[in-house]
C-alpha cells in the first residue's frame, strides 16, 4: 500500500513533499529559529507543537506532517514572512511564498483527506491478530472509495469488480464535479478562489491524476477479484450460520476426499448453532483464538478419522494451532504471523 500510496503522490506537484521536509529543514537545527516561531505560535493562537520529520522513502508517513503543517499553516505563514523579510534567505523566501498560496493549501486539505485512506487499511492489517478473513472486502472498499470520487456511481455499481477500468473516461465525472472532501469544496467555493480559473483547474487535474493512479495501483498489485481470497469470509465466526459448506468446499477441491464431505458437512452445522465456549465477540475476540478453540474439541457425531479434515484446517492447515499457542507478541511477532496467515 505504501508503494501504490507513493505511486499516487507523484501526480502532484513536487513542491507540495517538498514543502513539508524543507519547513522541518528550516527549524531542526537552529534553537534560535523555534523560539522565535514560538512567538509567532503564541501570536496567531496556535497550539505550540513541533513541526514533524517525514520518513525519507514513506509518503504514508506524512499523513501527521501535513496534518500538523494545516494546524499550524497561519504560524509558518507569519513566521517566514517575517523570515524573508528579515533574514532574506532563499529558502525562507520560498516557503514563504508557498504559504501565501491558497492554491498551495489545497493540497494540503486534499492529503488530509485522502491519505488516511490508504492509513486505514494499512493499520487493519498491521495489527498482531489475523485478518485475513477481511482482506478483500476492505481491498473492494478502498478501491471503490478512491473510484467513486472521480468516476459515476451507475458505472461503479452496474460493473463487476474486476471489470471496472479506473481509466476509463468515458465513466469520469466532470473536472469540476469530483468529490475532494468537504473542506475543499469549501474552499473551492469561495469567490476569490474561483477567480483563479487557470489555477483550480490545474489543482483539479492533479488531483484527479492522483485518484486514478491510486485506484489504479490497488487494482494492479493486490488480488481484489482472486477468487480464493474473496471466500475467506467464510473465517469470520459470525458467518458460519450464513455460510454453506459446500459453497466453501468447492473453493479447495484438492483438501478433502469426497467420502469425508457427509461429515464435515454436519460439523459445519453443529459448529453454527454450538453453545460456549465457542460465542464469538469481535470485539474481543480473534479469529485465529477462535478456531483454535475450536481445534481442540471433538464435535459427537464427528469420527477421530474425519476430525482432523475439520473446518479450520480446511484453511489454515495446521498454521491454526501455531498462532492459538503463540504467546503475546512483539512488532516483529506480529509480522511473523501475520505472513504465516498468507
Amino acid at each position: 500500500m505504501r508503494i501504490s500510496a507513493s505511486h499516487a503522490c507523484e501526480k502532484l506537484p513536487r513542491i507540495v513533499e517538498d514543502v513539508v521536509r524543507d519547513t522541518y529543514s528550516y527549524f531542526s537545527h537552529s534553537a534560535k529559529r523555534l523560539a522565535e516561531f514560538a512567538k509567532f505560535q503564541h501570536f496567531t493562537e496556535t497550539e505550540p507543537h513541533k513541526i514533524l520529520k517525514p520518513a525519507q522513502t514513506r509518503w504514508l508517513s506524512l499523513q501527521l506532517c501535513v496534518k500538523r503543517i494545516l494546524e499550524q499553516w497561519d504560524a509558518l505563514k507569519s513566521f517566514f514572512e517575517h523570515q524573508a523579510a528579515t533574514e532574506r534567505l532563499v529558502a525562507a523566501e520560498n516557503l514563504a511564498s508557498a504559504y501565501k498560496n491558497s492554491i498551495f493549501k489545497l493540497y494540503f486539505h486534499f492529503l488530509d483527506g485522502t491519505i488516511p485512506k490508504f492509513t486505514k487499511f494499512n493499520k487493519l492489517f498491521q495489527r498482531e491478530f489475523p485478518n485475513l478473513h477481511r482482506l478483500t472486502s476492505e481491498l473492494v472498499s478502498l478501491y471503490k472509495s478512491l473510484l467513486s470520487c472521480y468516476m459515476t456511481n451507475t458505472y461503479i455499481r452496474s460493473t463487476s469488480i474486476d471489470k471496472l477500468d479506473p481509466t476509463s473516461k468515458h465513466h469520469m465525472l466532470p473536472l469540476t464535479s469530483i468529490s475532494l472532501g468537504h473542506t475543499v469544496s469549501s474552499i473551492l467555493a469561495k469567490p476569490e478562489i474561483l477567480a483563479m480559473r487557470a489555477e483550480v483547474k490545474g489543482f483539479l487535474e492533479h488531483c484527479q491524476n492522483f485518484l486514478i493512479e491510486a485506484a489504479t495501483q490497488v487494482k494492479d498489485r493486490f488480488p481484489i477479484s482472486n477468487p480464493i481470497l474473496s471466500s475467506l469470509g467464510f473465517l469470520d465466526p459470525l458467518a458460519l450460520s450464513s455460510t454453506q459448506c459446500s459453497a466453501v468446499i468447492g473453493k479447495f477441491p484438492n483438501i478433502l476426499e469426497s467420502t469425508d464431505l457427509v461429515a464435515l458437512e454436519e460439523e459445519w452445522r453443529q459448529l453454527s448453532f454450538t453453545e460456549p465456549p465457542f460465542i464469538f465477540d469481535p470485539r474481543k475476540d480473534h479469529i485465529d483464538r477462535f478456531w483454535g478453540d475450536v481445534d481442540e474439541v471433538e464435535f459427537p457425531t464427528v469420527s477421530l478419522f474425519v476430525w482432523h479434515y475439520h473446518i479450520p484446517t480446511l484453511m489454515l492447515k495446521g498454521y491454526t494451532r501455531k498462532l492459538h499457542s503463540s504467546k503475546p507478541s512483539t512488532g516483529t511477532d506480529s509480522k511473523h504471523r501475520h505472513s504465516m496467515l498468507y
